[in-house]
């Protein structure tokens, strides 16, 4: 919600785990888990990156690719 709305954004944020869920129980997570969630796809692979202090404003893509 919080992205979206910075960026002006509709990326999904289907998938998403709540621990306030009634009767969710630690298989079901572990389940759940185990499946790449709809927001996983606007995500990069593991990469190294160098690391800087920057003053800029945040930019959308310092956490996506698409």
């Amino acid at each position: 919600r919080y992205f979206n709305e910075y960026f002006d954004e509709s990326f999904s944020d289907g998938g998403k785990i709540s621990l306030y869920e009634n009767d969710i129980d630690g298989y079901e997570i572990i389940n759940r888990l185990a499946k790449p969630m709809d927001a996983c796809k606007n995500c990069t692979f593991p990469r190294l990156t160098q690391w800087r202090v920057t003053g800029d404003q945040a930019q959308k893509t310092d956490w996506c690719v698409k």
